[in-house]
């Protein structure tokens, strides 16, 4: 039994994701995505769906085992050892 591979176009592929035109655009120029240039050099880009949105999970959990993008929020719960004596340990949020 073969899996069966759903090509999206660059539009819809932006649509799902979320993601600008142009980054996915610079994405697979710079090999952050795999993607089929069909039609020759003026042609377009052709996306595996599963395979474009499970490259942006493995991004996203590699970003979180790597401990960046933390929010605020996060950032005002520290361990001691993180702790920067030069800020003041409590924050006011205005709503």
């Amino acid at each position: 039994m073969s899996k069966k591979v759903r090509f999206i176009g660059i539009q819809e592929a932006s649509d799902i994701t979320g993601l600008s035109l142009t980054t996915l655009r610079r994405g697979v120029e710079s090999g952050r995505f795999l993607a089929i240039k069909s039609g020759g050099d003026k042609g377009r880009y052709l996306f595996d769906e599963a395979l474009l949105l499970k490259t942006l999970q493995d991004e996203a959990l590699s970003r979180v085992k790597n401990d960046e993008r933390r929010s605020y929020l996060a950032s005002l719960f520290k361990d001691d050892d993180e702790a920067d004596d030069s800020k003041p340990q409590s924050a006011t949020i205005t709503i």
